[in-house]
């Protein structure tokens, strides 16, 4: 993964994280990336306001990992665990740690996977787990084929994933021909203190989908194969080989000669398999893949921009029917639908989808609607969508990880029923003279837990904020600026339990959070509410009618510490402050507290979170809220 500056220049961070070794090393490359900056948005001009908002985006997110990585590689060192010959049984179950009737001891950790499986490497592949605990997190174990145990004791910056999480790096060299192929990830999360050890291990094959059992990925000791097959707007399907100079003309013949080329080494007698494929589209418009099947795949089928294609032209514009690859990636290309459709259609179950770097235009935000998939596990990695009606959505499918995606111009729910969603944002969401009720985050439909968002910012919303309930969740670092014309809530819903809920250094301009929680606290424990900067909170009735009030809340099941409220009729809690915020340049949508903010240096002891809404690292003594005050010199 690199970063590019221009055209021609990349900085990857692997390199970044050599060069920042010691202090001398980062500031001398802090200064070099500084001045090539500079001359990039000097000699590059923009077409629009969006381009330069893009320069400035990648010029902070290059100091960004500057700051975040060189941080990590100082203070800690990187594991590798070294594989061994595979797993004997089951995993055990884990007893909580500490003592009945300790806070916590009844929470287990929230923890998921921050990563795609079935991806494969042949180099190094990090690989990392976001995990939290009311208590906080002692340790993530981590294990490959059964091999030794390693701990990762802190929460570092992944520059693989560019995530704040606990991370290991596996290493092709170090395993043998003979294990070439699926190997067995496995990590256990342990509380710090008081609490219940989460075991992501084992599983059905649902839960490797979904991140929350066993992870599987594939090992390339150079044994494997990865046909490569054009497709251009000029080519042949009865006359084209598939090679760059004579291509296919549709996706659906580069598919079937892909199929064609290979076997599985690992099990020899199987022919005609998909896997590891790359489909290279040439500058053009596409329909998507048509109604054929590929399954019992072990690795992704990758459909992308040929490597000199620009994947702004590079365009899928209509369905191909009900594609039906039990792995497909789709990367670096535009969807640019003619009407209202979805993208992909599967129609059998067990199919997964992965959108990786992949631009959505829609036409209308009214009519254009769900614009990705129906019917399939999905993730959304470095995604962009835009115009539609909504934005990330099950539809039949389930979205389970959810990492660096922004969502712009909608006006129904950006993000609904996710399991793990990361670094994204949404901007311009307003439901107009329609009916919609939305969402910038809708987690619904049965009983969720082991819910995490991590790292989120909603501007110009006209909407709901973030529908929580269930029980092992975390809301950690998310901004929230509402329009002031609309009054929806943040709403937490106790429904049938509301446990080992976690909200932590989140803010909010002109919305409430509201609790929905009734008098019943039988099935509530476990809540903690801290460092945050909240326009109000109040409680209310419940889906069942019961009223509840905040400090009946706090004397039972609640901490709600060192926060600060806008409006001050309902704030409560321990630490609470009230008044205006002052905020850098709030038009310019620089939200990082101000020299004579109230939320300044109001964590003096203890760090809940390691990094800023921007993965910036906190440092003592930090502000209250999702961002951290601005470097001074």
């Amino acid at each position: 993964m690199n970063i590019h500056l221009c055209d021609k220049s990349s900085v990857n961070p692997v390199q970044i994280l050599k060069l920042c070794s010691n202090a001398r090393n980062r500031d001398r490359y802090r200064d070099s990336a500084e001045k090539y900056c500079m001359k990039y948005t000097t000699t590059h001009s923009a077409t629009n306001s969006r381009n330069v908002d893009a320069m400035a985006g990648s010029i902070r997110l290059v100091f960004t990992l500057i700051v975040a990585v060189a941080w990590s590689a100082v203070a800690f060192g990187q594991a590798t665990p070294t594989p061994g010959d595979g797993w004997p049984d089951e995993m055990p179950n884990m007893p909580a740690v500490g003592a009945e009737g300790q806070p916590g001891y009844q929470a287990t950790a929230i923890a998921r996977w921050n990563v795609v499986p079935h991806q494969t490497f042949d180099d190094k592949f990090e690989i990392g787990v976001v995990a939290f605990h009311i208590n906080g997190i002692e340790r993530v174990a981590l294990a490959v084929e059964g091999g030794e145990w390693v701990d990762i004791t802190e929460m570092t910056f992944n520059p693989r994933t560019r995530t704040w999480e606990y991370w290991a790096t596996l290493d092709a060299d170090q395993f043998t021909a003979d294990q070439e192929g699926p190997v067995e990830v496995r990590a256990v999360v342990h509380p710090r203190g008081a609490g219940r050890p989460r075991v992501l291990a084992g599983g059905s094959e649902t839960q490797v989908d979904r991140g929350d059992g066993s992870m599987i990925v594939v090992v390339d000791k150079g044994g494997l194969q990865h046909p490569k097959v054009w497709v251009g707007p000029d080519g042949d399907d009865e006359q084209g080989d598939g090679t760059e100079d004579n291509p296919f003309r549709t996706i659906d013949g580069a598919l079937d000669s892909a199929f064609r080329q290979q076997t599985r080494p690992w099990e020899a007698d199987t022919s005609g398999v998909l896997d590891g494929a790359t489909i290279y589209l040439m500058e053009g418009e596409y329909a998507g893949p048509g109604d054929g099947y590929y399954y019992d795949m072990q690795r992704w089928a990758t459909i992308t921009a040929a490597p000199d294609a620009d994947p702004s032209e590079v365009r899928l514009t209509s369905n191909g029917g009900r594609s039906n690859i039990q792995l497909l990636r789709l990367a670096n290309i535009t969807w640019k639908p003619a009407y209202n459709q979805s993208l992909i259609r599967p129609n059998r179950p067990g199919r997964n989808v992965w959108f990786d770097g992949v631009t959505g235009i829609g036409g209308d935000r009214d009519t254009f609607g769900n614009p990705w998939v129906n019917g399939a596990e999905t993730y959304y990695t470095d995604t962009i969508i835009r115009n539609f009606t909504q934005g990330v959505d099950t539809w039949n499918g389930q979205p389970w990880l959810i990492r660096h995606v922004t969502v712009e111009h909608i006006h129904e729910d950006a993000f609904r029923m996710e399991k793990l969603l990361l670094n994204s944002s949404l901007d311009d969401s307003e439901k107009f003279g329609t009916k919609a009720h939305p969402d910038i985050v809708q987690i619904s439909g049965g009983l969720p837990d082991n819910v995490i968002i991590f790292n989120l910012k909603a501007t110009r919303v006209g909407s709901q904020g973030i529908y929580m309930r269930g029980e092992d969740w975390a809301v950690v670092n998310v901004f929230i600026d509402r329009l002031a014309d609309y009054d929806f809530r943040w709403q937490i819903d106790k429904v049938d339990k509301l446990q080992h809920a976690l909200i932590w250094h989140c803010a909010t301009i002109n919305q409430m959070l509201h609790w929905r929680t009734g008098e019943a606290t039988r099935d509530m424990r476990d809540i903690s509410v801290r460092n945050n900067a909240f326009h109000a909170m109040n409680a209310g009735r419940d889906s069942r009618g019961q009223h509840t009030d905040i400090p009946h809340l706090i004397e039972h099941v609640m901490t709600i510490d060192n926060n600060h409220f806008t409006q001050g009729a309902f704030h409560e809690g321990t630490n609470a402050t009230t008044g205006p915020l002052s905020f850098v340049d709030a038009p310019a949508h620089d939200y990082r507290p101000d020299t004579d903010s109230p939320l300044l240096g109001r964590v003096e002891d203890e760090l809940l979170i390691p990094c800023d809404i921007d993965n910036n690292p906190r440092t003592l003594p930090a502000a209250i809220g999702p961002f951290s005050a601005p470097q001074t010199d």
